[in-house]
């Protein structure tokens, strides 16, 4: 039944993965018994098992996409181009995912929206009870 859907989500990215995880480069030839049982054996980062899960990236390199993106975010935000909301760069994990599009740029300080909008109030010290 895997080795059917693993088929079904796409058998190029099944060839490839029986090349690359057990070098098998002619997956016809092996006895179906044998396939199904290496087909379960695939990990999680296989690329027929990420297209029948739907997933479009392994979730390691999702997760190292999102540190480059914060941490290319720290960068440009302690530069003049950060201060002003200006030239902010690429999203990597939005390139991965596919939803590349022009980043929205940062509202200055004291626009509404914007955190902090307004600083709070001091706060008041009560007088100590004897």
């Amino acid at each position: 039944m895997l080795l059917a859907g693993l088929l079904g989500a796409g058998e190029d990215a099944f060839l490839c993965d029986m090349a690359e995880f057990y070098g098998i480069l002619e997956p016809r030839a092996q006895p179906v018994r044998r396939l199904a049982a290496l087909a379960a054996g695939l990990p999680a980062r296989a690329r027929c098992r990420l297209a029948l899960a739907g997933e479009k990236a392994d979730p390691a390199l999702l997760l190292l996409a999102s540190i480059a993106d914060r941490l290319g975010f720290l960068c440009w935000a302690q530069t003049r181009d950060g201060q002003r909301g200006k030239n902010r760069p690429p999203s990597v994990l939005a390139a991965l995912l596919g939803a590349e599009g022009p980043a929205k740029p940062l509202p200055r300080q004291g626009q509404p929206g914007r955190w902090p909008m307004k600083t709070a109030p001091p706060l008041r010290r009560r007088a100590k009870a004897s």
